[in-house]
């Protein structure tokens, strides 16, 4: 019976549209990457051309700042004082646990 099925899959239709770009090869692969550095070393401005939109109005400015310093230094906390009244009763123990619980039926006559 599994010779007989295996003969019929050859002559069965495939779905809809599913085989219409069967011998399709895959194209990609043309496209060149180029790893080149562009040296722009001898480029220079034009010569008497007002520079576009104000691009070297300020040319010869040099940042400024550096002058902030950021301290990297411990705070100490020694001579604190806790807040007022919070170690005021710092011996406490807490109480409780001495009543005790009779686990003892009681015999009614």
């Amino acid at each position: 019976m599994a010779d007989n099925s295996s003969k019929n899959v050859v002559y069965v239709k495939s779905k809809i549209g599913s085989m219409d770009n069967y011998d399709h090869k895959a194209g990609g692969g043309t496209t060149k990457v180029y790893d080149k550095n562009e040296n722009y070393d001898n480029v220079k401005s034009r010569a008497g051309v007002k520079s576009r939109a104000g691009a070297n109005d300020n040319i010869d400015h040099k940042a400024g700042g550096g002058t902030t310093k950021v301290f990297d230094q411990k705070t100490s906390y020694e001579g604190v004082k806790s807040r007022a009244g919070a170690n005021d009763n710092i011996n406490h123990k807490a109480g409780g646990g001495t009543t005790k619980i009779l686990d003892e039926k009681t015999v009614y006559k």
